[in-house]
């Protein structure tokens, strides 16, 4: 029975270990990219000075949102959606893994502004990699293998 008793603690030691995946807590929160657009990019909007901004949020729970509107650069009030997405996340090293529904509207091949209750389902993305570093308070967001895409700089607000 003594020899029996060290194999048994150790066996419900081991069955009690978690293989929850551990979410690095820097990245938990909202983060927020800003782009200027060239000049004529949406030709409704002519006359008025806006801007591009990508919000993300990454939940301690592994969850996903991240929505993407043009604002009134002098109002600051959103004028329209162009995309949002709804998913989870994980991390493995040094890149995101995402898996969302993406729900955005597209006509002649351009992202369409509308409210965001109109946005309709677009695709389901499964396992799209992003490589993730921080510079101080910055999220740098990256693309992942063979993809070729613009360093976004990401800043933490809250919402």
């Amino acid at each position: 029975m003594k020899k029996f008793l060290p194999v048994l603690i150790l066996s419900l030691l081991a069955l009690g270990c978690s293989d929850e995946e551990v979410i690095n807590q820097d990245i938990v929160g909202a983060w927020e990219f800003t782009m200027v657009p060239s000049e004529n990019y949406y030709e409704a909007l002519d006359g008025i000075d806006y801007i591009f901004i990508s919000q993300i949020i990454f939940s301690e729970d592994g969850a996903y949102r991240k929505e993407e509107f043009v604002e009134d650069s002098e109002t600051h009030e959103i004028i329209g959606y162009l995309s949002r997405h709804e998913g989870s996340f994980t991390i493995e090293e040094s890149r995101i893994i995402l898996n969302y529904d993406e729900y955005a509207n597209f006509e002649d091949h351009q992202q369409q502004i509308m409210e965001k209750t109109k946005l309709n389902f677009f695709s389901t993305v499964s396992d799209k990699g992003r490589y993730y570093t921080f510079e101080g308070e910055i999220l740098k967001l990256g693309c992942d293998y063979l993809e070729n895409c613009v360093l976004a700089d990401y800043v933490r607000i809250s919402l």
